[in-house]
């Protein structure tokens, strides 16, 4: 069996401290946040989105679906409502952690 190579991963060094001031140190982190961002993401390509302008047209489907596509104004309306759905599921599971209400 031929020996394996490990790599190891670089760690991230961590945000420095920036100022004595509660406010700079939040700009500081901040901006530590935005450079780790753009340096995890440099080289990876935008991705390509599909632009919707006429929600009448049918929607593209999976191949091997036998039904006939719905439309795109039926794909946002259920995406809509699949999200207001999960954020509600949330909700409740924040409620029952913290023990407030959203009120």
């Amino acid at each position: 069996m031929p020996p394996t190579t490990r790599t190891r991963k670089r760690k991230d060094t961590g945000p420095g401290w920036t100022a004595p001031g509660e406010k700079d140190t939040l700009v500081g982190f901040i901006d530590y946040l935005r450079n780790a961002i753009m340096d995890k993401v440099a080289g990876v390509p935008e991705p390509e989105f599909e632009t919707w302008t006429e929600l009448t047209q049918p929607a593209r489907r999976p191949p091997g679906r036998g039904a006939l596509p719905p439309s795109q104004r039926w794909v946002l309306v259920h995406m809509i409502e699949e999200i207001g759905r999960h954020a509600g599921h949330a909700d409740i599971i924040r409620e029952r952690i913290d023990g407030s209400t959203g009120r």
